[in-house]
């Protein structure tokens, strides 16, 4: 038999070696197919794989017949990613352009003393955008703010805002939107053919508005303020489309993960193509409004 230890080597050393090497190229194929080549791959529902596409990066063009069009540099941590869909039908309905970085684990921006190798190399993609910015573009920011913000947030952010105003630019802070703690990933929840089985509990999360808001009430003061202060800055606030209170708003109302039966998140924090396209028709009126 070709498997047995003496085919390979009257080692033992050697034959574990050849084993180790083996595991990890295993290892290594598995990550690669994973992560690369999951989009095609999949074999469940398509809706599923469009609903939970990771977007690290996106680069959009202007549109074929457009040389010159305005553009979207989307900046943050994994919450510049989750807006992705949003971004990408902004660019099919409006015609604009989009480059997308997301900083995953990292907002941005932050104070040099807290950077890390990660950071560093993020701000390779900041200076490019800024050489490359002109009059009438648009930087949007993105992070995960609910709660525990760092005190030099506000100074953080109003340093960036500072070097943006000789740009000429135009800014849009992302509010923060409704989180769910605990949240199972919402491509665990789906029954697929390779997986016929009822949702567990954990897919399923409904949380008190008052405390979303409450918790989410720093940094929105934070936006407002340098919304205040700077005339090309504005804020974006998808909360209460994603978590509307009904004719009846009470302290009882909570926020769910899902609506007519279809998932908005991802994850607990992150929302999906499905919240995109629920977003997108607000998002349109305030782009429309405020840098058209």
């Amino acid at each position: 038999s070709p498997l047995r230890r003496t085919s390979w080597s009257p080692l033992r050393s050697l034959t574990i070696g050849y084993g180790l090497a083996s595991s990890l190229g295993c290892a290594a194929l598995v990550a690669l197919i994973g992560v690369r080549l999951r989009p095609f791959l999949y074999l469940g529902r398509s809706d599923t794989l469009e609903d939970n596409i990771r977007y690290d990066q996106l680069s959009l063009p202007c549109p074929a017949k457009q040389r010159v069009c305005q553009r979207y540099f989307v900046f943050g941590d994994s919450h510049a990613g989750h807006i992705g869909p949003l971004m990408r039908l902004l660019a099919a309905v409006k015609g604009v352009s989009v480059e997308l970085h997301a900083n995953n684990g990292s907002r941005f921006p932050k104070a040099v003393d807290q950077w890390t190798d990660q950071d560093r190399r993020y701000q390779g993609y900041w200076m490019a955008a800024l050489r490359n910015a002109r009059p009438g573009d648009v930087f949007l920011f993105s992070n995960f703010d609910n709660k525990n913000l760092p005190l030099t947030y506000q100074y953080d952010l109003d340093q960036i805002l500072k070097g943006l105003y000789r740009y000429r630019v135009k800014v849009v802070i992302m509010a923060p939107l409704p989180y769910f703690v605990g949240l199972r990933p919402s491509r665990e929840c789906v029954a697929e053919w390779f997986r016929p089985h009822r949702p567990p509990a954990d897919c399923f999360r409904a949380v008190s508005k008052a405390v979303l808001l409450r918790e989410r009430s720093d940094a929105l003061a934070i936006y407002q303020r340098l919304r205040r202060h700077y005339d090309f800055v504005q804020v974006f606030d998808g909360f209460e489309i994603l978590c509307p209170s009904g004719p009846l708003a009470s302290e009882h109302v909570v926020c769910k993960n899902t609506l007519q039966g279809r998932y908005l998140f991802k994850d607990a924090d992150h929302i999906n193509a499905s919240a995109a396209r629920i977003l997108l028709p607000a998002f349109m009126k305030f782009v429309q409004r405020h840098s058209p």
